[in-house]
């Protein structure tokens, strides 16, 4: 963007001009200018190199995600067993691990063709020169000011790093989720389901606490939304499934998403 600013200055320059000139500055003229296609040029040349160096944060931040998930998975699925301690130890010994190098390559997002890194490396500078475009034309149609219309670049410009680091955001929550539900399937005969639950927040959307405390085979993902917060809570077997016969308590059905939304203010 600060690489542009003078881009967007002597756009301006050109429109004062014009205006100055009683020139209706309309949003064919504006189409026609030279420095006007200049300028998209140049703001999807700039972002595909940025886009770059985030395709690159984001495969970082994914491999992060993965390997964290599958050092969490064995102590979360531990803690999610009954609690007598040597019989939890005993049934953990037979914990199937896994490559993280491989869980990531079986995600695939992060693969050079995936339509992940396609979007952030050849999408993401021609979408953001069209929504700049779209601003500038749709600020000298409503009559704005030459500054009020740089303004609204700078806005466009914007809407990249926010794509981005949503983008990013998104993919890391993904991957560790994926990457832990990996394990689980690996040992379904230790946790053979999952938990919905979500972050039970103001900003929690409604769709995220209807799922919340339903259970699902570790067959099925949790496909949440872009920016979700929602997590996978292992469900093991009681030592009854496993053939144990050890005292156990019941296990503690945790309260619904529903229900807890419909004890608020």
């Amino acid at each position: 963007y600060q690489r542009l600013e003078g881009q967007i200055d002597a756009l301006n320059g050109d429109l004062e001009a014009m205006q100055a000139r009683g020139e209706d500055v309309t949003t064919w003229k504006l189409g026609k200018l030279e420095r006007f296609r200049s300028l998209q040029e140049q703001v999807e040349a700039e972002l595909n190199r940025y886009g770059a160096v985030a395709a690159d944060g984001i495969e970082e931040g994914v491999r992060e995600a993965v390997a964290a998930a599958q050092s969490h998975a064995k102590a979360i699925a531990q803690a999610a067993l009954p609690g007598v301690g040597p019989v939890d130890a005993q049934i953990m010994q037979r914990w199937q691990a896994l490559n993280p190098v491989a869980v990531e390559t079986m995600l695939g997002f992060t693969a050079a063709d995936s339509p992940l890194m396609q979007m952030m490396t050849k999408q993401l500078g021609p979408t953001v020169a069209k929504t700049v475009g779209d601003k500038l034309v749709a600020g000298i149609a409503l009559g704005y000011s030459p500054r009020k219309t740089a303004r609204l670049f700078r806005e466009g410009m914007g809407e990249g790093l926010t794509w981005a680091l949503r983008t990013a955001r998104t993919s890391q929550l993904y991957a560790y989720r994926e990457a832990s539900r990996a394990s689980y399937l690996a040992n379904q005969e230790i946790v053979p389901r999952w938990t919905w639950r979500s972050a039970r927040q103001q900003r929690t959307c409604m769709a995220c606490l209807a799922q919340d405390g339903k259970t699902f085979p570790v067959s099925e993902r949790l496909n949440d939304h872009h920016n979700g917060r929602c997590a996978m809570v292992p469900v093991t077997v009681t030592y009854k499934e496993l053939g144990r016969n050890v005292p156990e308590l019941p296990p503690v059905l945790p309260e619904s998403g529903e229900g807890w939304f419909r004890q608020q203010p």
